[in-house]
């Protein structure tokens, strides 16, 4: 696997029921602990997207941020969770505005290293192909204290895995990730785990309604990851980080801190 790495009882109305089958045992997972993605940042709390909003993600015990990318008008990477971010009643595509001239919710990468670092995972699904490689140049130029770019921390996703082919000898350490849901898979979950691992490609992403225990343990048979989207409520992040996902992404960053942080403390 590319750049693999070391890896309570709820109230009745505490949450709604999860639609996912219950899981008896849990499975260990091949990131340790796994990462949990604030989606927009801290978006239950802040205006998502927002610079504040990923600073409040760090506080409230997110250990990665998970965003979109975009291009600008004169081609400088941006973070935002719609390719035409709405200003008052209007809308205007982010590939015709200038990086000057952003709403808050939109932030440029650079802008992003910046102010919070380079070392905590970031997940970017590609909205435009044409961002990649401005953004791939601000990462490899971005360095922690000890020189190491922040490739070494980017995890990058898009539905079509043939294009994800295609980045994987010019990414360096930087993560690739199928995304898409179960039912859009065509030939099926155990040829898409076998086009994956063959490819060089890091892992899957799939809303966590679709993930079991089994999918898990069979995408890990071709030394591909696990990765969770669209959980939110407290029952639905433990269960599916018990069947032993690499990572999880939620809007809910003090809430992803609470479920790692009920994680046993041996993996396994």
């Amino acid at each position: 696997m590319h750049n693999q790495r070391s890896a309570s009882p709820n109230g009745p109305n505490s949450d709604p029921p999860t639609t996912l089958g219950g899981v008896s045992e849990r499975h260990a997972s091949v990131l340790w602990p796994p990462i949990g993605f604030s989606l927009g940042g801290a978006s239950a709390h802040e205006r998502p997207n927002t610079a504040a909003a990923f600073a409040l993600a760090l506080r409230l015990g997110a250990t990665g941020f998970s965003s979109q990318l975009w291009l600008s008008q004169d081609d400088v990477p941006l973070l935002a969770l719609d390719g035409a971010p709405r200003r008052g009643l209007r809308r205007k595509a982010l590939r015709e505005t200038a990086s000057g001239d952003l709403p808050d919710n939109v932030v440029t990468l650079e802008a992003l290293y910046w102010a919070l670092g380079t070392t905590t995972p970031l997940h970017l699904a590609i909205g435009d192909r044409e961002a990649l490689e401005p953004a791939l140049a601000i990462a490899r130029a971005a360095k922690d204290e000890n020189g190491r770019s922040a490739l070494a921390s980017l995890w990058l996703s898009h539905p079509d895995w043939e294009y994800l082919a295609t980045l994987r000898p010019h990414v360096g350490e930087a993560m690739l990730f199928n995304s898409g849901r179960l039912d859009s898979l065509g030939t099926g979950p155990e040829r898409r785990a076998a086009q994956l691992g063959a490819a060089g490609i890091d892992g899957m992403s799939m809303h966590f309604t679709d993930w079991t225990g089994g999918l898990v343990i069979l995408f890990r048979r071709f030394k591909v990851l696990a990765m969770a989207t669209g959980a939110e409520h407290p029952r639905q992040l433990d269960e599916v980080l018990t069947m032993g996902v690499d990572a999880i992404s939620s809007v809910h960053a003090d809430r992803l801190n609470d479920a790692l942080q009920r994680l046993p403390t041996a993996n396994g």
